[in-house]
C-alpha cells in the first residue's frame, strides 16, 4: 500500500510542477507581449510627433526627450545635410524595455525616407 500512495504522492507533485511552469512561462510570455505593444506605440507617437514638428518648424532640435504614462521617447538628431536629417528615436517603457530606430526624414515635408530598426 505504501508504495503506491509513493507512487500517486509523486505523480501528482510531477503534474503540479508541470502546470506551474507552464502558467509562468504563460504569464512572462504576456508581460513580453504587453511591453513590445508599449513600445510600439511609444514608436508610432515618436515617429507622429516628429513629422508634425519638422513639417511645423521646418527643422528639429537637437535632443529632445519627451513623456507619458506608458514611457519616454528620446529623439537626437546625429547627421543633418541637405534637407535631411537623420533621428536616432529612443523608446522606453516604465519597466525599462527599449527599443532604438533611426529615421532618415526630409526637412521640407516631414517625410520618412528611410527607416533602419
Amino acid at each position: 500500500m505504501l508504495p503506491l500512495v509513493l507512487a500517486f504522492s509523486a505523480l501528482f507533485l510531477f503534474l503540479l510542477s508541470q502546470q506551474i511552469a507552464y502558467y509562468v512561462t504563460k504569464s512572462n510570455f504576456y508581460h513580453e507581449a504587453e511591453e513590445r505593444y508599449q513600445l510600439d506605440h511609444l514608436l508610432e507617437n515618436a515617429v507622429l510627433h516628429l513629422q508634425s514638428h519638422v513639417r511645423k518648424e521646418g527643422s528639429f532640435e537637437e535632443e529632445l526627450s519627451l513623456s507619458f504614462p506608458s514611457g519616454t521617447i528620446l529623439y537626437k538628431v546625429v547627421e543633418q545635410s541637405d534637407g535631411v536629417i537623420v533621428v536616432n528615436i529612443t523608446c522606453q517603457t516604465q519597466r525599462g524595455s527599449k527599443l532604438t530606430n533611426t529615421a532618415h526624414v526630409q526637412l521640407n515635408d516631414g517625410q520618412v525616407i528611410q527607416w533602419i530598426d
